[in-house]
């Protein structure tokens, strides 16, 4: 399990680990968060394992979402599927990742405020629950809490905390570090290009507003059709 935080370098070391013929890891499994999010969870067992159909016996199944670990949920349902679980925590600098986080939802046209008043409305206590896994900028941050929370549900030997800066400064050491971890040959030649997800501009805005939308007919569109497995 990749379980974040949010723009920490998960989606590079998804693609990384991706390239692995020991690893499977469908890109539309890299933040879906079935274990967290009661939408998806209470569809069962059955739904999770459609995105994996293309299983061909690689010895790791990857699975990820940014905010498994600061969300109470995922820790019990997890060990209930699966307590031999391995699980990747990638952690950055909070400042940098709060500010990184809130550059990302301006650019996807969700977030509308400036950074100011976003801090301002999460210290006021305004942030709605269901809005939290996007807009929470500082408490995604707030690390010892979150895997103290964690520690207590997962056993603290399958867990691998890995540090952004350190991560990125040294990509062939580190991606060594975590073959290793997965029991895996860490010899295999892996395409190492960290630009992946580089935070850049919306090319159409209008069409990034369609896909993200949760209301009207597009909201009961993707309900009722399986979009995710269609458009990563």
């Amino acid at each position: 399990m990749l379980i974040g935080a949010q723009k920490s370098g998960t989606t590079t070391i998804w693609h990384w680990l991706s390239q692995h013929p020991d690893i499977y890891a469908p890109v539309v499994m890299k933040d879906y968060h079935f274990f967290s999010r009661s939408e998806f969870y209470n569809k069962g067992l059955e739904h999770l394992h459609s995105f994996y159909s293309d299983w061909k016996g690689q010895r790791i199944v990857l699975q990820g979402g940014v905010n498994y670990y600061c969300e109470n949920e995922f820790g019990a349902r997890i060990l209930k599927y699966n307590p031999t679980c391995r699980y990747l925590l990638l952690l950055r600098n909070p400042i940098d990742r709060a500010w990184s986080a809130y550059k990302y939802f301006r650019r996807l046209g969700q977030e509308t405020r400036a950074f100011s008043d976003a801090i301002a409305d999460e210290l006021a206590g305004k942030i709605v629950d269901e809005d939290k896994h996007r807009y929470a900028y500082l408490d995604h941050g707030l690390y010892h809490k979150h895997v103290s929370s964690l520690w207590g549900d997962l056993d603290r030997e399958s867990i691998s905390i890995l540090l952004y800066e350190e991560v990125f400064a040294e990509p062939k050491k580190y991606l060594k570090s975590i073959l290793n971890f997965l029991e895996v040959d860490c010899n295999r030649k892996i395409d190492l290009d960290v630009n992946r997800n580089r935070s850049q501009a919306v090319k159409y805005q209008y069409l990034n507003n369609l896909m993200f939308s949760q209301t009207g007919i597009v909201g009961f569109v993707k309900r009722t059709i399986p979009i995710q497995k269609l458009i990563p």
